[in-house]
């Protein structure tokens, strides 16, 4: 993949690893230079040559998968929900406790909260 970037832009900085993971084109890329400007990919080489002279983030043999975020949260839960203590909880809290615990994961503003409702609420109720 080749990209042309005016020289207009802001100063580049280089991410080098031992493999990239291209998951739109089903290929791995070894040893990638990823090129960032402004918190965006602008270029992805496979040669693992770098410029003179720029800013470089080594991740020595790691494998790169842009664009991959791990969304996997317990919105419900908190970590004091520990023992006898997690068994007071009622479902009532637990949707109450999502709603703001969602907001915190995700920094939205709070209007969008009021106008959402939640995917899923759990159904069952603890005895």
């Amino acid at each position: 993949m080749l990209l042309f970037v005016s020289s207009a832009q802001a100063e580049s900085t280089y991410i080098i690893a031992g493999s990239l993971i291209d998951p739109l084109n089903a290929t791995v890329i070894n040893q990638p230079v990823i090129e960032i400007q402004n918190d965006r990919i602008v270029a992805v080489t496979s040669d693992g040559k770098l410029p003179d002279n720029v800013k470089v983030i080594d991740l020595g043999n790691a494998t790169v998968l842009p664009g991959l975020a791990d969304l996997h949260v317990h919105l419900t839960w908190n970590p004091s929900d520990f023992g006898y203590k997690g068994l007071a909880i009622s479902a009532t809290d637990e949707a109450v406790r999502a709603v703001v615990n969602a907001r915190k994961t995700l920094m939205v503003p709070r209007a969008f909260f009021l106008r959402s409702k939640p995917a899923s609420i759990r159904s069952n109720i603890r005895a």
